[in-house]
């Protein structure tokens, strides 16, 4: 990805403002290497983070990474299917 793009992405995370659609969010990163998505984390994060914060932070970018590479491959779930799934959830849960 370009200096020019990568600043852009890095400014929209940080600053929480003028954040893209996910499907924009997902196509910036795919152009992103691993290293570059950890090194623009870093970048953000303030100086006293642990190491246990860090990892639950490139965890959860890990896991939102693979939902978007798991939605361009198989496409993703109907507004009514996310409807039952957790209708069946919060019934199971609650027994």
């Amino acid at each position: 990805m370009p200096p020019s793009e990568r600043d852009d992405v890095d400014r929209m995370v940080r600053t929480g403002t003028d954040l893209p659609f996910a499907s924009d969010l997902s196509r910036m990163y795919s152009l992103m290497s691993a290293k570059e998505i950890v090194a623009g984390l870093l970048e953000r994060l303030p100086e006293d983070v642990s190491l246990h914060e860090v990892a639950r932070e490139i965890e959860f970018i890990a896991a939102v990474s693979e939902g978007f590479e798991s939605y361009e491959r198989e496409g993703g779930t109907s507004i009514e299917e996310a409807r039952e799934s957790v209708s069946s959830w919060v019934k199971t849960a609650t027994r």
